[in-house]
């Protein structure tokens, strides 16, 4: 059976993926979304998302699940899983984290049930006039 790429996008997220016949083995890339920027007088940019890789056994007609993160922005995460950036003020916001990108099986065992996960940026710093000298931080990429 010759191979077939699919790409998936966050506008496709949540898509179910059945194994086609003949297909016993997989190979994934994932990518997490990137963290946001924060906001404020000064500000530090979001940290890029993790990559991963992964080549798993399927069984033809098994249904996967493919969840793609979107990006964390000022104050708010990325979903799903990324965190809200935190808010002093109406105006300064750190970074929200970046959402993961995954693909699982359901109804699978919890040992088994994702088989390729890449986790979503951290969120960059936020900063008062004069509040993060000399430079505010950067998120930490994803795992």
């Amino acid at each position: 059976m010759p191979a077939t790429a699919i790409a998936f996008t966050a506008a496709t997220a949540g898509t179910k993926l059945s194994v086609p016949d003949g297909c016993t083995e997989m190979i994934a890339l994932a990518w997490g979304a990137g963290g946001g920027s924060g906001s404020g007088s000064t500000f530090g940019e979001g940290g890029a998302g993790g990559a991963a890789y992964a080549t798993f056994l399927v069984v033809p007609g098994e249904s996967l699940t493919v969840i793609v993160g979107s990006p964390g922005a000022p104050g708010l995460s990325g979903k799903p899983g990324g965190g809200d950036g935190a808010a002093p003020d109406a105006t300064t916001r750190g970074g929200g984290g970046g959402g993961i990108s995954a693909i699982y099986r359901f109804p699978a065992a919890i040992d088994d049930q994702y088989v390729v996960v890449a986790g979503g940026g951290g969120g960059g710093a936020a900063c008062q006039t004069g509040g993060c000298l000399p430079r505010p931080g950067l998120g930490a990429g994803g795992d």
